[in-house]
């Protein structure tokens, strides 16, 4: 086998993790770059394209020993979006086969390694993906359900602020909402909202994305920041719910992946939702491996490597390398 290796590729919204794996399961590289999704980032193709290159300089290896790779890219969603995909992977040198699939079936390839069960990704975006006992592959947009991701937690917080819903137990959250968009009251506010009508329409998603950071931090203090949280966690409830009548099991395994999903507050307000819904039980689980590990997983099987046992705890034993 030589230095022959995979590449596995996650980009999402707010970052690109490219990760140079043998053929052992051995981490050989990893690299990180900004959002590679077409739908977030006007730069997307060459933050793809940089974090590729920059993976392969950091392992160590030779670009034309490349055997697979596997790319999930938030924003796909099949064979239509060929055309500009696989585009953000023309690398030089690169000449191995590419496989491209949506970001959520990287996500739940790592967080199963290759089990069934419900994926929750929820960051800039939001997608719920599940495989089931028989290899069904379902997603809760084929529902028309959207549960939203980390912005729309913050849009949700605005408007709670805007219409006076805050309390005395609020105070702290509200003051820090006022200081990240630079402004004094709500009036300040309400004219911030007003300008983002004539900015740039990726700045304004990535600002309250990296707002949703303050909502989920208050949530065990500010009823605001927890009822916000709570009404995103009850839409993401009905999604997992959705997918999981899929299933034959009685129990089914569900993972949550991306900034927003795994912050404590939203995780903590899923856990109780599924709890006290009825039906299937619903066991949230830790995931086995990162997204991109899973795309490297992916990639080593369609090379035709057995990702046994040990090479999955071998991925698994380099999971933190992945920045």
């Amino acid at each position: 086998m030589g230095d022959e290796y995979v590449i596995g590729v996650d980009s999402g919204g707010s970052h690109t993790r490219v990760v140079c794996v043998d053929l052992d399961g051995q981490m050989r590289g990893s690299s990180q770059a900004a959002g590679g999704s077409p739908t977030h980032n006007v730069n997307a193709r060459d933050h793809v394209q940089s974090a590729i290159h920059d993976a392969i300089q950091r392992a160590g290896v030779e670009v034309g020993n490349a055997v697979g790779l596997v790319s999930g890219m938030a924003g796909f969603d099949g064979e239509r979006d060929l055309g500009w995909a696989s585009k953000y992977l023309d690398v030089s040198g690169l000449a191995c086969p590419r496989y491209i699939v949506n970001d959520a079936v990287v996500a739940h390839a790592g967080a199963f390694a290759g089990n069934p069960g419900i994926i929750v990704v929820a960051g800039t975006g939001s997608m719920i993906f599940g495989i089931t006992e028989a290899g069904e592959q379902v997603r809760n947009d084929r529902y028309f359900h959207y549960a939203g991701g980390a912005r729309h937690l913050s849009f949700d917080a605005m408007a709670r602020i805007l219409t006076d819903e805050d309390t005395e137990a609020d105070a702290d959250l509200v003051r820090e909402v006022f200081q990240f968009w630079g402004v004094s009251d709500k009036q300040g506010l309400r004219k911030i909202v007003r300008d983002h009508e004539s900015a740039d329409r990726n700045d304004v998603k990535h600002s309250y994305g990296r707002m949703a950071q303050l909502i989920t931090a208050a949530a065990e203090t500010s009823p605001l920041a927890a009822a916000a949280c709570c009404q995103l966690a009850v839409a993401t409830c009905v999604g997992i719910r959705l997918l999981a009548g899929h299933f034959e099991s009685t129990v089914v395994s569900v993972a949550l992946q991306g900034g927003l999903a795994r912050s404590v507050a939203f995780a903590k307000s899923v856990e109780a939702e599924l709890a006290a819904a009825r039906g299937k039980r619903m066991d949230v689980v830790d995931p086995v491996l990162k997204p991109a590990a899973g795309a490297a997983l992916l990639a080593l099987r369609r090379a035709g490597v057995d990702t046994n046992e040990r090479v999955v705890r071998g991925l698994a034993a380099c999971d933190h390398l992945i920045r």
